[in-house]
């Protein structure tokens, strides 16, 4: 383990996706993240058009007469649509449940990181001079917990991972085993949660919640 000087840690946020398979009717629905992080939404009252216009970077541009909207928005859904390559996946978390039995239920998260850590003294270069920072590896702990509906943990795991600072996209997988699932269907809709937290020197860097289901789907032949 690293023995660090008094350190601000900056972890972009995991954004969390949930893939559905055969094994796994999984809802997607991510929930305010506890601990760390402080939510402040900006979701309501954003104006859109579509197109590109130089005059809008002035102070005083009148944007009275674009469309008013909420995000989520994109302004790629207003074009044609086009296919992202097969499997690509820009951040964040998938899970699915690639073995289900009545006595377990094995849940895996692939996580995709985006790690940023910068001591005050290394924070301050960077502030200077950005070209001059140089990136560093660190030593975290990555923890997966299952939450039923109540809150009380099932099951969880966690592993050391050695992150390179300023290096998006690195991968992490976990497999958390669940005992004697509940599974969701739409009449019984039982839902967990999985909690994933990442620490270093014990210091709580990032945590974000995904709520999932854990389901079976069957193919009828004539």
């Amino acid at each position: 383990m690293l023995k660090l000087s008094p350190l601000t840690a900056w972890l972009h946020a995991l954004h969390f996706s949930v893939l559905l398979g055969f094994a796994s009717a999984a809802l997607a629905a991510t929930e305010p993240a506890q601990g760390p992080r402080e939510i402040i939404p900006f979701d309501t009252d954003w104006r859109f058009q579509l197109g590109d216009d130089a005059t809008t970077k002035q102070p005083d541009f009148d944007d009275t007469k674009w469309r008013a909207l909420d995000v989520p928005h994109d302004w790629s859904i207003e074009a044609p649509v086009s296919r992202p390559p097969k499997g690509e996946r820009n951040g964040g978390v998938s899970i699915t449940t690639p073995k289900i039995t009545p006595k377990q239920a094995i849940v895996e998260a692939r996580h995709i990181i985006d790690a940023h850590f910068f001591s005050a003294e290394e924070q301050q270069a960077w502030l200077k001079d950005e070209w001059k920072a140089q990136p560093t590896n660190r030593e975290v702990v990555l923890r997966s917990s299952v939450l039923a509906l109540d809150g009380t943990v099932v099951a969880s795991t966690e592993s050391k991972l050695k992150l390179e600072d300023m290096h998006p996209g690195q991968h992490a997988t976990q497999r958390v085993v669940v005992p004697k699932p509940r599974l969701w269907s739409n009449r019984t809709p039982e839902l967990y949660r999985l909690r994933s937290t990442l620490t270093l020197d014990g210091q709580t860097l990032d945590e974000t919640t995904t709520t999932f289901g854990i389901g079976l789907a069957t193919l009828a032949t004539c």
